[in-house]
């Protein structure tokens, strides 16, 4: 474990898609230019496991798109793509270790590990046949936006 630094969602994502060989037909696009999350250095594997997951499981993905909204004092990355979405049945299952080991850990790692050091949540909210949704909850004082300092 690293300590937490200030880093830029935008920035994640496009490094994350640069190592991804996504078919092609698979669009990746970010509107969080200017945020800013304090975060453990591997939140970038957040990123990474999202845009993978939607492509190896979400069927007939062309589309994966990140933003961000406030949420009274927090702030909501909401990762969403138009794939099939998850059933509602496994919204909270996803997010344990022992869901279908043989895609391994990684939702399980994002939700318990990297994300939950600095304050940081995730839940599934899509609708089960139109696309999986994912909102990261960031808390008050773990981001900012450019021209914001502490």
């Amino acid at each position: 474990m690293k300590t937490p630094v200030w880093q830029r969602p935008q920035d994640l994502v496009a490094e994350s898609v640069s190592y991804l060989a996504l078919p092609t037909g698979i669009d990746v696009r970010a509107d969080l230019s200017g945020l800013e999350i304090y975060a453990d250095p591997m939140v970038k594997k957040v990123f990474y496991n999202l845009i993978d997951n939607a492509v190896r499981h979400g069927g007939s993905v062309t589309e994966v798109r990140f933003s961000c909204t406030r949420a009274g004092q927090d702030l909501l990355i909401v990762c969403e793509d138009d794939g099939t979405g998850i059933p509602d049945g496994e919204k909270e299952a996803i997010f344990r270790e022992t869901y279908k080991r043989r895609y391994g850990h990684g939702l399980f790692l994002v939700a318990g590990g990297i994300l939950g050091i600095t304050g940081m949540t995730i839940r599934e909210t899509g609708r089960s046949g139109t696309g999986a949704r994912f909102e990261i909850t960031v808390p008050n004082g773990a981001y900012r936006f450019e021209g914001e300092r502490e």
